[in-house]
């Protein structure tokens, strides 16, 4: 297999399939992909140095694909996640028979976008904002 049909490029990507369902490029052929449900989870208000879970709304034992936004200064984003004396930040993850689990740093639950890489602007420092998880279930 040679290295250029390892990577996909912008020109591939508007030869792909528009017929209103999702592909994924396989060598030189496009094949329909595997994803197969959407749901957005509301967390509510999330603060700092804590462990939140939810049902996976597709079965606490299927694999899933997830963001995490918080909402602040008027707008949804990811917090992202760094370590300076503790943990700032809020994460998301998909955990086998157990669910959607959101974890939050124990200094901040979002700080500053220059600094942690989240897309949020301003300079800020919260220990609570309210949290939304999209969750796209995976098959394979």
């Amino acid at each position: 297999m040679s290295k250029a049909r390892d990577t996909l490029d912008a020109l591939s990507l508007t030869n792909a399939p528009d017929d209103g369902k999702q592909y994924v490029r396989k060598y030189d052929n496009w094949e329909e992909a595997p994803v197969t449900g959407y749901a957005l989870l509301d967390f509510g208000t999330v603060t700092i140095n804590n462990r939140y879970v939810q049902d996976n709304p597709f079965g606490n034992d299927t694999p899933a694909l997830c963001l995490l936004e918080i909402f602040h200064n008027n707008k949804w984003s990811d917090p992202e996640w760094i370590w300076s004396a503790g943990g700032w930040g809020t994460a998301v993850q998909f955990v086998s028979g157990e669910g959607i689990v959101v974890v939050t740093g124990n200094r901040y639950i979002a700080y500053n976008s220059q600094e942690s890489g989240g897309a949020h602007t301003g300079t800020f420092s919260l220990t609570s904002a309210p949290c939304r998880v999209h969750v796209w279930r995976l098959e394979g």
